[in-house]
Formats: structure tokens, C-alpha cells, sequence
């Protein structure tokens, strides 16, 4: 993993911080040490409540983006192992019938791999992707099985197929729908608030008010920053990447007796 694509996120959260701090001695220059002093104990109330349930927020949505990551790379796994069992199954068939499946299989996993995992860093699907599956979904299906291997091998054929469409559909339904807009908003609003409201914990030295600041603005920044990692298991700096599809490929090849593309 290279470090320099996280420069970006880090620079988010050195931004969040420098401008935390900056918003705290305006406030505490503007106001006044005494004024702020006067008003802390009400304030303190005010951000146990607005400061735990934003917390609360917070960190349910960075559990559910966490187990969307994972769910994610779930979902790839999956696709790419049934891709390679329909590939492998595909074998005890006749010959022009295997034919057209394995190279259906190949073209899949070469046109997820090459096209469409970068289109769903921007949240599109491939249509090509999507054809091929259709197309090897019909294959499986309008083949007649006449020998009593070929009668066992359909039903697991037919499955294997439709497990492969299941998990396609699922995994373009995550690329293409992110975190809603609507909760950045809600997220974004319950920081500006919490960072006000810890303005006002105002201690006698600047430099304890300015440490103060720092670590609640870096709490919520990183924990913000974690939404943007996992929330967009496709896009971003931390990516499910096609592995499993690229092992399939490895595994075409040597069985077809070919070296795997670059």
C-alpha cells in the first residue's frame, strides 16, 4: 500500500485542526476570557448532550461504513469464486458448449478488471461487464443436457450463474450509491457545533485551551476521515481491490495452458 495516497486525507485533517484552532482564539480574543468563563457551565450542559449524540452518530456511521468495506470485499469474493466454479464445472461439458463458457468466464473477468473497476471510483458500472453476464447466463441456461453427468452438472451450472449475477448486482448497487449526502450535511453541522461549544471550556492558559481544541478537532477529524475510507469501498484512498478476478485469470490460463495477461 502506498503511503502518498492517504497525503490527501491527511491534509483533510491537518486542515480540520488548523482551522479548529484558528476559530478557538478568535473566539477566545473576540469574547473574552471572562465572558467565556461566565457562560461555560451552561455550555458544558449544552455539549454533554449535543456532543454525546453526536457521537453517538458518528460512530454508528463509521461502523456501518466499516462493514460496508467488508461486506464489500464479501461480495467480490464471492462473484470472482462463483466465475471460477462456473469455469471449472463448464470443463464436463461438451466441448463447443465448454468452449463458449470459458471464454465468456475470461472476457468477464479481463473487462471487470480492466474496465470497470476504474469506472466505479466515479460510480459507474460497466454495460459491457453487464452483458457478458447475460450472455453467459443464457449460455448455461439453453444448454440441453443429455448424459446423466451433464444432467448433474446443469442444475450446479445454473446456480453458479445466478450467484455470479446476485453478487454482480450487489457489488454495482455499493459503487454506484456512496454515503448520502444528507448525513455529510448532518455530520459536517454536528462538528461545527461540538468545536463551538468546546470553545467556551475556557482555562486561564491559551496553550491549554489550544490543547483542549486540538484533541477533540482531531477525535472527530479522524473519525470523519474513517467515514471517507470505508464509505466508498470502490473510490477513494483505501479500495477493494479485483484480486480474486485477477487469481481467476491466473487459473484460466494455466489450465488452458497459456501464460496470464500482464
Amino acid at each position: 500500500m502506498n503511503p502518498d495516497q492517504f497525503v490527501p486525507g491527511f491534509s483533510l485533517i491537518v486542515a480540520f485542526i488548523v482551522i479548529s484552532l484558528a476559530g478557538m482564539l478568535a473566539i477566545r480574543k473576540q469574547l473574552g476570557l471572562t465572558w467565556l468563563k461566565q457562560h461555560q457551565e451552561v455550555v458544558g450542559h449544552m455539549l454533554a448532550v449535543s456532543g454525546t449524540l453526536y457521537a453517538v452518530i458518528l460512530g454508528l456511521l463509521v461502523v456501518d461504513a466499516m462493514q460496508t468495506f467488508q461486506n464489500s470485499r464479501n461480495l467480490v469474493d464471492t462473484e470472482a469464486n462463483a466465475l471460477a466454479d462456473i469455469y471449472l464445472l463448464a470443463e464436463e461439458l461438451p466441448k463447443e458448449p465448454a468452449k463458449r463458457i470459458h471464454t465468456l468466464c475470461k472476457s468477464y473477468a479481463e473487462e471487470v478488471i480492466e474496465h470497470e473497476w476504474p469506472m466505479m471510483a466515479a460510480g459507474h458500472v460497466d454495460r459491457a461487464a453487464r452483458q457478458l453476464v447475460i450472455k453467459l447466463v443464457r449460455e448455461v441456461d439453453h444448454f440441453q443436457p443429455k448424459t446423466e453427468n451433464e444432467k448433474g452438472i446443469h442444475p450446479m451450472l445454473i446456480q453458479k450463474v445466478f450467484d455470479l449475477r446476485d453478487n454482480r448486482r450487489a457489488r454495482a448497487t455499493v459503487a454506484e450509491n456512496g454515503i448520502p449526502i444528507a448525513e455529510w450535511v448532518v455530520l459536517v453541522i454536528g462538528a461545527l457545533i461540538t468545536m463551538i461549544f468546546s470553545y467556551f471550556f475556557a482555562p486561564e492558559s491559551r496553550r491549554t485551551h489550544a490543547v483542549i481544541t486540538f484533541m477533540v478537532s482531531l477525535m472527530i477529524a479522524l473519525n470523519l476521515y474513517l467515514l471517507i475510507l470505508f464509505g466508498s469501498p470502490f473510490a477513494g484512498d483505501m479500495v477493494v481491490k479485483p484480486v480474486s478476478f485477477r487469481t481467476n485469470l491466473e487459473l484460466f490460463s494455466h489450465l488452458e495452458g497459456t501464460s496470464p495477461p500482464d
